[in-house]
C-alpha cells in the first residue's frame, strides 16, 4: 500500500519519494529492489540543484546509512 501511495505522488515529490521508497526497500529486506531504489534516490539527490549545503549534507548521510544498511541484507 504504501509502495502504491509513493508512486502516486513521485512526480511531485521526487527528492523525498525517492528517499523513502529506498527506505521502505530496506525495512522490506528486499534487496534488489532497495539497490535499485538506493540507485535512483542518489541520482535524484546530484540531479537537485536547489538544495541548499546543510540540507544536501544531511540527505547525504542518509544515502550513506541505507548504503551501510543494503550492504548488510543478503
Amino acid at each position: 500500500m504504501a509502495l502504491g501511495w509513493l508512486d502516486s505522488v513521485s512526480s511531485d515529490f521526487l527528492l523525498e519519494t525517492s528517499f523513502l521508497r529506498c527506505r521502505l526497500q530496506l525495512k522490506l529486506k528486499d534487496r534488489e529492489a532497495a539497490a535499485k531504489a538506493f540507485s535512483e534516490a542518489g541520482k535524484v539527490l546530484n540531479e537537485a540543484k536547489s538544495l541548499d549545503q546543510e540540507h544536501r549534507a544531511e540527505l547525504a548521510r542518509a544515502l550513506e546509512e541505507m548504503a551501510k544498511e543494503l550492504s548488510e541484507l543478503k
